[in-house]
């Protein structure tokens, strides 16, 4: 079971009682009860004018999102946190703030509809492109992460399965200028190979994360996540 996944259980695990899952408001316009006999009880996203279709945006599409954020080396100095902050997003109204301290794995994943109901989840399977604005803050270059390795996935609420990983910078060599950049990936780029088991009938989970031997200091903003036709 890949870390994403783990991460997954472990926060579904959380909504019985404790804190595990960090991370406030955001999210996704579904509610509702579980699907009756098994079905799903996901909501098929329908683009706007503009061809997209957005799942949050920190200014009231969604209320409900949650999301974890974790270090993958517990026995040195490490930190990682996700949350939906004031004033730090695209055009200054509320984004996403990653922030990640350490060496190792560093990672995190935002639900958009709060792990409920847990056959719950947004129908992507018409749409062609995953899309969010972007912006990386560091005190100096040896902070930042590898461009290479900071990486994004989804992940379905059938079976927890995870699309492929794919690296930022492939989509735009200039995203870690410290400049907001609107960042388009095409669905099937992720959905292939150890992707193929992904259900996009059932998406509900952006992940971000990154990797490297040395440590890094840096924050990831995020905004206006969604789909495109």
């Amino acid at each position: 079971m890949g870390r994403e996944q783990s991460q997954f259980l472990a926060c579904l695990l959380a909504l019985a009682g404790s804190n595990a899952c960090i991370g406030p408001a955001g999210g996704h316009h579904a509610s509702g009860a579980n699907g009756a006999n098994g079905e799903s009880a996901s909501v098929a996203l329908t683009p706007g004018p503009d061809g997209k279709a957005l799942i949050w945006d920190g200014e009231g599409i969604g209320s409900k999102a949650q999301g974890w954020a974790s270090c993958g080396k517990k026995d040195v100095p490490c930190k990682t946190t996700l949350a939906s902050t004031p004033g730090v997003g695209h055009g200054g109204g509320t984004g996403l703030r990653f922030h990640a301290e350490g060496s190792d794995y560093l990672g995190s994943g935002w639900n958009w509809i709060g792990w409920y109901p847990q056959n719950g989840g947004s129908d992507i399977s018409a749409l062609k492109g995953l899309t969010f604005w972007f912006k990386l803050e560091a005190k100096s270059p040896a902070d930042a992460p590898d461009p290479s390795s900071l990486i994004v996935s989804l992940t379905c609420s059938k079976g927890g399965k995870s699309t492929d990983s794919v690296a930022i910078s492939k989509y735009d060599a200039k995203a870690f200028d410290g400049a907001w950049h609107q960042i388009v990936i095409p669905l099937a780029d992720i959905e292939k190979g150890k992707g193929s088991e992904f259900d996009p009938k059932t998406a509900w989970q952006f992940n971000i994360s990154s990797w490297s031997g040395d440590e890094k200091n840096f924050d990831v903003y995020l905004d206006d996540i969604g789909f495109t036709r």
